[in-house]
């Protein structure tokens, strides 16, 4: 889930040439946003004003996905819908975003955000990844979920995270604990634990937080604020958190071979880096 995901596809939602953004969207140009009100973030997004794609630093609709901008139930009058179609055993698909934060190093890292698994009542029946955290010096932690359970990995070279969201990449990483190599790439996979609920507003809080050795070792921890199960915590290996390191943070649907479709709907997305 990075920039040697594919191509960039055009623009899904964009402003009309000379009219304000805002007007495009109807929304009154005094309504306040969720983020107007929710300051002190190093980012923040809502996807209420302007055009929400123009502050992207990366996004891509590809094989079939569709990424927009969709009326919000959660937090008017904007949300983030992405989905990913059925494929084939040798279909792949993605729909999503990411954001670079190019005056940060890398150093403890919170991720909020408002989820909802859309499924139409008929349960979820995909195989995508739907989170990466990227140290771009060091590697990156993959989540991504498949109708047995939501799981992680992690890899130790950032320019092998592509391959998590490959057909090997998910089935290593929902057989708990398992390991492998990719290209000489340390993975290391775990099952987390079962999917949330499908078809309502879950808020998730996602920490990552790099060890005070500097080795590059740390641990990801994952939450569905709410849900009385919890996740327990996944170790990060060494050399994947590099202090120097700068942080990406992608959100998508990236459906695999062999899956069935899947629809994932964000709003209220703030992110808070530290530094090191």
């Amino acid at each position: 889930m990075r920039r040697a995901w594919l191509a960039v596809a055009p623009a899904v939602v964009a402003c009309a040439a000379g009219v304000a953004c805002a007007s495009v969207l109807n929304i009154p140009n005094d309504t306040p946003s969720w983020c107007s009100v929710n300051t002190g973030h190093t980012y923040c997004e809502d996807f209420d004003l302007g055009d929400p794609l123009s502050r992207m630093s990366f996004h891509a609709a590809t094989g079939g996905a569709q990424l927009a901008i969709a009326p919000s139930d959660d937090s008017p009058p904007n949300l983030l819908d992405l989905k990913t179609p059925a494929l084939g055993p040798t279909g792949s698909s993605l729909a999503g975003y990411d954001e670079e934060f190019d005056n940060s190093q890398f150093g403890a890292l919170h991720i909020e955000a408002d989820m909802r698994i859309v499924t139409h009542g008929n349960g979820f029946k995909g195989n995508i990844g739907i989170m990466l955290i990227s140290d771009k010096q060091g590697g990156c932690i993959g989540l991504a979920m498949e109708p047995g359970g939501i799981g992680a990995v992690t890899v130790d070279n950032p320019y092998a995270c592509g391959t998590l969201i490959g057909s090997n990449g998910m089935q290593v990483m929902l057989d708990a604990g398992s390991t492998s190599a990719d290209g000489g790439d340390s993975m290391v996979a775990t099952r987390l634990g079962d999917v949330p609920p499908v078809d309502q507003w879950l808020h998730i809080k996602v920490d990552v937080l790099p060890s005070a050795t500097g080795d590059g070792s740390g641990t990801f921890t994952i939450d569905v604020v709410g849900q009385l199960a919890g996740y327990a915590p996944l170790p990060i290996p060494p050399k994947t958190l590099a202090p120097t390191g700068t942080p990406l943070v992608g959100f998508s649907v990236a459906g695999l071979a062999s899956t069935g479709e899947a629809e994932v709907q964000y709003d209220n997305i703030t992110v808070d880096v530290k530094a090191p």
